[in-house]
Parts: C-alpha cells; sequence; structure tokens
C-alpha cells in the first residue's frame, strides 16, 4: 500500500472512531429513507405511490429536532411540491377534522371548501388535489394515541386510493409509541437510540481484524457503554485493533449501570491493554502537572527522555520514540490537543481533569508519584529527586517560616510564592545534586544570582529551561554542568553565551531566540530580533543534536566549527549582514553534515543597503543535505539558491518562491517578504506531492491552480491584508479545507468550492466567529473529540 493510500485508509480508520453527532445522524438516516429510491415500491396499489417513514423515541431524544432538520433540509424542499407540518398533539380530540383542515390548507384548498363537517368529505378533496400529480411531504408530529393515529390513518388512506398521485409523496411520523410505528405497514422505521447503537456498532466492528472472535463481545460491550463514553473504546480499537477475547471479556465482566465506573474502566482497558511500557511512564508523568497546564510537545518529549521514561527499541532513536509515544497518547485521548499546526502535527496538549484523577490514582497505585498533593513547584523539577527535594527543603528554617505565616493566615502557596521560596533557599538546600530537571520558564523572579546558585549547586542538572524569563546573560559559572543535555534560553535577551569559552561536552540542544510574533502574523514591528551569538569553541560540544536560532557575525568564521558537529540534525542560524565568505563557510558545513541534517533554518538580516544577497547565496554547494526535510530561508532574498532543486528528500519549505520541481515537497510555507510575485501559478507537474500551503505574505494577491496542478493538495491557509483571487479550486481533486483571512469574493469563491466533488469546506473570519459563539462544552464530549492528526515522525 502506498502512503496516498495508506494515508486515506488511516483517515476512514479515524473517521470511524469519531463521535456522532446524533441529530446529524437521525436526519441524514431519515433522509436517506425518504429519498430511496427502493423505499415504498410495494406491490398493494396506490401504497406505491407513498413513502412511510416513522421516528420512534421517548421524550428528550430528539425526534422533533430530526423532524425539523429533515423537513428543512433544502434537497428535500427541492424534491416535493408540498410541504405540510401538522402538531398532531395539538388536535382537539372532540374535532377530528380539524388534522384535515390543517393538511387540506397546507394544499392551499380555497376557504369555502372548508366548511364540510364530514371526514370523508375532507378525504375526497384531498385526493383531488393529489390527484394533480404533486409529490407532497406531510409532517405528524407527536402521534401517541389511538385516537390521534385514526385520523392519520385516514390522511393515509387518501394518498393510497389517490391512482394519480405522483410517485415520492410521503408521509413522516415521529410517535414515542412503537404500537403506533408499527400500525403503519408496509413502512420504514428510525428508532433513535437503537440506529445510534447500530452504527457505533457498525463503526466497532470495522476496527477489529477481519478475524476476530471477539465481535461478539464487541457488540456487547457498545450497548453497556453511553454515546459518550463510546468514542473513547473506538479510540482503543483503533490504536490496537489485535486486543485478544480474554481483554473483552475482562472489561465486559467490569462494566455496569455506573457512568463513572465505566469510565475508569474503559481507560484502564486503554492503559493496560493498549499501551507500551514506554508509553505508560509518560502518560503518567504528566500526574506532576497542575490541571489545565498546557504541554509543548517538544519540551516534554525532552523531559521524558532526560528522566529516562523512554527505552530505546530496535532501530528508532530514543527521540523517535518519544514522539511515537506521544502520538499514541493522543490517539488514545489521554492527552487531548490544544494546538495543532496545519499540517495535522499536535504541537501542545492538555490532560483533562478527568484523565489527570485517572492518571494521578494509577500514578499513586504503582508508586511513581507517593502523593496526589502536589505543590505549584512540584512540575518544575524532576519527578523522582524533585519529591524527595520538596520533602528535605519543608525542614529548613527559611521554608518552616514560610509554611507557618501561609497556615496562620489560611492562605496557600501560589506558584510566584513557592517558586520564589526555592530560589532563594538555593544555597541551602540539600538534595540538589540529584536534581536532573529545572524548568523555570515563565518564572518572572528568577535573577542573575539565582542563576548562579543553580550552576554551583545542582551538579546533575540535565534540563535546564530558562524561557521566558528576564534573565539576559549566562554566568561563567554554567560550565560546572556538566551533564546538562538540554539548554533552553528562548524568549529571553541573551546575546553572549559567556565572555570566555566554554564546553558543555553533554549538550545536545541548544534552544535560542526571542521571536516576533508580530511579524509572523503579518504585523510591521521594529522590535529587534534577540538571539544569543554563536557559543565559542561550538566543536568541541560534539554531541549537539539541536542547534536552533544562533547568531553568527558578518565573516561567519564561527561556522567553521559547526562541521565538526556530526549528530546535528537541526541547525538554525541568523546570518547579520553576510559577506560572501560566510555563505561559503555555512555551505561548507552544511556539506559535512549532508548525512545528519533533516532542518535547516537560515534568517538573513542585511546591514548594508542594496547588499546582493542573491548572487552571495548562489555560492557552490558541493555535498547537498539529502536528508534535509524541512528548509526556511528568510530575509532580502527574491530566488532561492539553485542547490536547493538537488534537495530530494525536501518535505517542508518555508519563506521562498516556488519550488515546483521537488518531488517530497508536501508542504509550502510563505511568510512576509519572502515571495515577490503577485501571482501565483501552479501548472500542470508540479507540485506533485504537496499537500499544504500557507500563505501569510501580503504581496500575493492571486492563486492559480491550473488543469492536474496539485493533485495531492489537502488544505489551503491564505491570511492577507489586501484583496485575495483563488481560481482553479474545482480542480483539486484532494482539498479539504480552504481557510482565508481577508477580502475575497466569497460567492464566486462558494461556487467553485461546491464544484469540488472532494466537498471541501471554506473556512473564513465569519465562519470562525460563529463557530466560536455557537460552540457547546460538555462534559466528556468537548475533551473526547477527535481532530485530524499527523502520525509521522
Amino acid at each position: 500500500m502506498d502512503d496516498g493510500a495508506w494515508e486515506d485508509e488511516d483517515a476512514r480508520w479515524r473517521a470511524l472512531t469519531k463521535s456522532i453527532d446524533p441529530l446529524v445522524h437521525n436526519t441524514h438516516s431519515v433522509i436517506k429513507l425518504l429519498m430511496d429510491k427502493g423505499s415504498g415500491d410495494h406491490a398493494d396499489g396506490g401504497l406505491q405511490h407513498l413513502r412511510v417513514v416513522t421516528v420512534v423515541g421517548q421524550s428528550a431524544v430528539g425526534k422533533t429536532l430530526t423532524a425539523e432538520k429533515v423537513y428543512n433540509d433544502p434537497v428535500v424542499t427541492s424534491f416535493f411540491d408540498f410541504k405540510i407540518w401538522i402538531w398532531v398533539s395539538e388536535i382537539d380530540r372532540d374535532k377530528i377534522p380539524l388534522l384535515l383542515w390543517k393538511l387540506l390548507r397546507g394544499l392551499d384548498v380555497p376557504r369555502d371548501q372548508l366548511n364540510a363537517k364530514e371526514e370523508e368529505k375532507f378525504v375526497e378533496m384531498l385526493q383531488i388535489h393529489l390527484e394533480e400529480g404533486s409529490k407532497v411531504l406531510v409532517v405528524l408530529e407527536d402521534v401517541w394515541d389511538g385516537y390521534s393515529l385514526l385520523s392519520c390513518v385516514k390522511i393515509r388512506s387518501a394518498f393510497a386510493d389517490a391512482s394519480k398521485c405522483s410517485p415520492g409523496s410521503a408521509l413522516l411520523v415521529t410517535t414515542r409509541s412503537n404500537k403506533v410505528a408499527n400500525s403503519f405497514s408496509p413502512c420504514e422505521s428510525l428508532d433513535i437510540p437503537a440506529s445510534l447503537y447500530d452504527s457505533y456498532e457498525s463503526n466497532a466492528i470495522d476496527l477489529l481484524s477481519s478475524d476476530s472472535p471477539s465481535i461478539d463481545l464487541v457488540k456487547t460491550i457498545v450497548r453497556k457503554l453511553d454515546t459518550i463514553r463510546i468514542p473513547l473504546f473506538l479510540r482503543s480499537l483503533y490504536a490496537n485493533p489485535c486486543r485478544t477475547k480474554k481483554d473483552f471479556q475482562a472489561l465486559d465482566h467490569n462494566l455496569d449501570n455506573n457512568w463513572s465506573n465505566n469510565l475508569t474502566q474503559v481507560l484502564l482497558f486503554n492503559y493496560n491493554n493498549g499501551l507500551s511500557n514506554n508509553c505508560k511512564n509518560c502518560l503518567l508523568y504528566p500526574s506532576i502537572f497542575p490541571e489545565d497546564f498546557t504541554l509543548r510537545r517538544i519540551s516534554l518529549v525532552r523531559r521524558w527522555i532526560v528522566e529516562g521514561m523512554i527505552t530505546r527499541r530496535g532501530r528508532l532513536s530514543v527521540m523517535d520514540e518519544a514522539h511515537l509515544c506521544f502520538n499514541l497518547l493522543i490517539d488514545h485521548r489521554f492527552l487531548l490537543p490544544n494546538v495543532t499546526d496545519v499540517t495535522g502535527k499536535v504541537k501542545s496538549c492538555q490532560m483533562h481533569e478527568v484523565n489527570l484523577d485517572f492518571v494521578i490514582s494509577t500514578a499513586i497505585g504503582e508508586g511513581f508519584i507517593k502523593t496526589n498533593h502536589q505543590t505549584d513547584l512540584t512540575h518544575r523539577l524532576s519527578i523522582r529527586q524533585g519529591a524527595e527535594l520538596l520533602h528535605a527543603t519543608h525542614s529548613k528554617s527559611c521554608w518552616n517560616t514560610c509554611i507557618d505565616f501561609n497556615q496562620s493566615s489560611q492562605k496557600q502557596f501560589d506558584e510566584s510564592t513557592a517558586t520564589k521560596m526555592f530560589l532563594e533557599s538555593l544555597p541551602l538546600l540539600t538534595h540538589l545534586g540529584l536534581l536532573e530537571v529545572l524548568d523555570l520558564e515563565d518564572c518572572k523572579d528568577l535573577q542573575d544570582h539565582h542563576l548562579k546558585n543553580i550552576c554551583n549547586h545542582v551538579s546533575k542538572l540535565k534540563y535546564l529551561s530558562l524561557r521566558n524569563t528576564n534573565i539576559n546573560k549566562l554566568p561563567k559559572q554554567i560550565v560546572k554542568l556538566w551533564y546538562l543535555e538540554t539548554l533552553d534560553i528562548r524568549q529571553t535577551k541573551v546575546q553572549t553565551f559567556t565572555k570566555t569559552p566554554i564546553v558543555l561536552p553533554k549538550l545536545k540542544h541548544l534552544l535560542a531566540g526571542h521571536k516576533n510574533d508580530r511579524a509572523s502574523q503579518g504585523i510591521q514591528s521594529e522590535e529587534p530580533f534577540f538571539t544569543v551569538q554563536m557559543p565559542w569553541l561550538i566543536g568541541r560540544m560534539t554531541e549537539l543534536q539541536v542547534l536552533s536560532l544562533v547568531a553568527v557575525s558578518s565573516s561567519g568564521n564561527e561556522l567553521v566549527d559547526i562541521a565538526n558537529l556530526l549528530r546535528l540534525r537541526k541547525l538554525g542560524v541568523i546570518l547579520q549582514g553576510p559577506q560572501k565568505q560566510a555563505f561559503r563557510h555555512l555551505y561548507h558545513a552544511i556539506g559535512k553534515l549532508s548525512r545528519s541534517l533533516h532542518i535547516l533554518s537560515i534568517r538573513i538580516v542585511a546591514h548594508r543597503e542594496n547588499a546582493d544577497m542573491d548572487t552571495e547565496m548562489e555560492e557552490t554547494l558541493l555535498i547537498p543535505p539529502k536528508y534535509l526535510q524541512t528548509l526556511q530561508i528568510s530575509g532580502v532574498v527574491s530566488e532561492f539558491p539553485a542547490w536547493v532543486e538537488k534537495l530530494r528528500e525536501l518535505t517542508k519549505l518555508g519563506d521562498i518562491n516556488i519550488l515546483g520541481k521537488l518531488t517530497s515537497l508536501c508542504c509550502l510555507e510563505l511568510w512576509q517578504e519572502s515571495c515577490s510575485e503577485r501571482t501565483l501559478t501552479f501548472r500542470k507537474d508540479e507540485f506533485q506531492s504537496l499537500k499544504f500551503l500557507i500563505i501569510e505574505c501580503t504581496e500575493v494577491t492571486a492563486i492559480n491552480f491550473g488543469d492536474k496542478a496539485t493533485p495531492k493538495l489537502k488544505n489551503i491557509v491564505w491570511s492577507s491584508t489586501g484583496s485575495q483571487s483563488v481560481t482553479g479550486i474545482e480542480q483539486l481533486p484532494s482539498l479539504k479545507v480552504v481557510k482565508l483571512t481577508g477580502n475575497f469574493d466569497r460567492e464566486r469563491l462558494e461556487q467553485a468550492i461546491a464544484a469540488n466533488p472532494n466537498g471541501p469546506i471554506l473556512e473564513t473570519d465569519e465562519t470562525a466567529d460563529s463557530n466560536q459563539f455557537a460552540r457547546v462544552d460538555m462534559l466528556l464530549m468537548a475533551a473526547f473529540t477527535f481532530p485530524e492528526s499527523n502520525l509521522h515522525l
């Protein structure tokens, strides 16, 4: 199975796991029964002209809403010549003909003909109007007893005896009584609860392996669960369809009528039978984080690795294994997506409070943590050493004083207080030498002397995040962090690593840069881009895998040592007023890293007027990085370097002009000042692998898709402050979503989208706002919604 077929099949499986909207499901089912050519084709005379559909269900299950959606559906409206809605329950028992009066009024029978008293006369008049060949839809709402049924049968007899009645007329009856529904024979009946469970049963069977001996057990389990917990069970089948019959028997045995118990049992079923040991460790890890805490994907997986949650298996690296665990936890809905990029990759997530309660209780039961009473500082420290440290900390006098104060004033520690106390107490604390993780992101109380104390006393530290703090320099004592693997100084104003050369021999990830988010949103800003200068002796830190957004001088001499980092997978550099030799050094380093480099980002900041960057970028690259997957080039360039065409493994590209010859390119991003062309034209035989097109470049005003261009394109996201024009959308066979922000001809665009056989969705500012206000948050319905996600690492 090729990649395209696999993705389509995977999308079908994922669709089977989604919550079924009862109203949408019931509406589609009824419309199908009404419009189905085979429905109502019976041999008993005039009945072949009439379809009878009954919708059965108790109060508050959505019978009326379903009938209203069907009645107002545009397809139904265009199919029938007349539609009449009658509330049968409103008919007075002493005025039986009133039901027929309403029907005749709906057919515009003249008022003077409504004075007859015998029901037979009404039926006769009804037949006269039906003989004109009209297709009529009559909705009889709330037929609930024999009395109202009698009048309904009379109406039905008028249809049955009308030999000239146009085929296709229909009677739609909603009722709470199966007896009433069965009295209409022949007819098609929709039992609302049963129909919904039938669909879930079918989905569950489709998710099982074809030779599974557990089909009957799975059907039984589905019937025992409510419609909120069923999708969670289906996702467990999606993630692991090869469960044993014994697994299903145990789950079936433990289910009862208690919804809370059933939720716990399904979560346990997923945990015990669907997760590897690596995934279980990773799932229990968030037990130290506060409720509603936003977990960034990349930070979380790096912490998992540092804390030993991941054991390498097979050929996958530890990092790849960690990303695989993250994806599986998303698939199982233990982690809920928060921010997802246009390609479907989850960038951040949260854990629903119900899941968090389950994870905490499981973590305590398995000895992963000792108590569910976590302080606001717990998530900043190592999961095991941090607990020991905090326990020991409570014996220190400076902490006891603060604790006594807070208890006497009946106040709890807030995060700022707890973290500040911890930082001030660092020189006095024991067990600091065991601490491996210290995450101080967003800690505004962090000061230079705190950082010096950390470097002096936390000797075994492996993970240190200073992200979004007020730190503006790194102390020379940082050289003491001999075991440090991750150093995150993003969103700080640190511009020099240290004044003296240092080497951190274990460092794997150096993350820097103070990004200007306003610029990425198309908003001009004069705010400078802060980042750290390339560390001296960088070539000696041979364990480096990620060196992201570091600045080099105009000569680029610092880049020479980059060639020694043979494990480097991601390189992001900022060239400040680069001279020609800077590109020469950069390309030499890239050539040396051709076997390891997967992600390359080049940001050019020109300090010279009329700098001819394009000529300088054309420096020869003797050995292209053949495994490069993502390339971003931003700054004062109008054309891409010629060597880019040789990157046959490239799958993602940003900030440069159209590269239709790249056979593996699946994502194209055009940001501000990245393209000088006003019109982008996608031609035949170009961009054959492109799936995602993201444009935030205001210079682009029109996009044209030619015949057979971009056959795999799924998503178009275009943000602009000016006018927009898109043509050729109706020709894109794989298109799913078009998201536009700006000014465009909505009517013409909607017509083009309607003409696309794939049925893509149009999202605009207006639809985004309406969706936001129309959104209804229910306890687990929102938590277990299953979005599109990307399983590829």
